[in-house]
């Protein structure tokens, strides 16, 4: 059962984000890191700052959020952007430069409950129209190798590990449009 709607973020809606990054995170990774490591790197990668700076983004156009909604309450969230033709990992200062040009989905997250009833693929059919819009003919996603929720997901849905990406840990997958 697909959630009751979809729609676009405010900045009213960040704290939802948050809490279901709280708890998405923890399902994701638990085991693949400590309590205290996926604590650290959701109040990195969801400060209010980049938060309210990703949903102005997508509300210009330039990018993609979209919330997941089960009645009223934010059940799940997508998150994509277009990378430049050279990248670098964030995440990984002097980290390996990419030379990759196209859109990356970069956050996909549902509450466990969620997950499984067709929330993840209504967030990427969404996100593709999108891209269609934009005359992207491809994008792709990274996700850490022991997450198998995640690889999972993208194999399901027609994604191919993009070997020549992979980083250490990180997988990328791509898909064609």
């Amino acid at each position: 059962m697909a959630p009751t709607s979809f729609r676009e973020p405010t900045e009213g809606d960040i704290a939802d984000i948050r809490r279901v990054a709280v708890v998405a995170w923890r399902n994701a990774y638990r085991g693949i890191y400590a309590p205290s490591t996926i604590a650290r790197k959701v109040a990195e990668f969801y400060t209010t700052e980049s938060l309210a700076a990703a949903i102005r983004s997508s509300r210009r156009g330039d990018s993609f959020f979209l919330l997941a909604l089960d009645g009223s309450q934010v059940v799940g969230y997508a998150n994509g952007k277009r990378i430049p033709s050279q990248w670098r990992d964030p995440s990984k200062p002097g980290g390996r430069v990419f030379r990759v040009s196209g859109w990356e989905l970069t956050r996909i997250y549902l509450l466990p409950d969620h997950i499984g009833r067709g929330v993840g693929k209504g967030l990427l059919e969404r996100w593709e129209s999108f891209l269609r819009a934009k005359r992207a003919k491809r994008y792709f996603v990274s996700y850490n190798a022991k997450n198998r929720l995640a690889r999972d997901f993208y194999v399901r849905n027609g994604f191919t590990r993009a070997r020549n990406y992979d980083d250490g840990p990180t997988r990328c997958a791509i898909k064609l449009l």
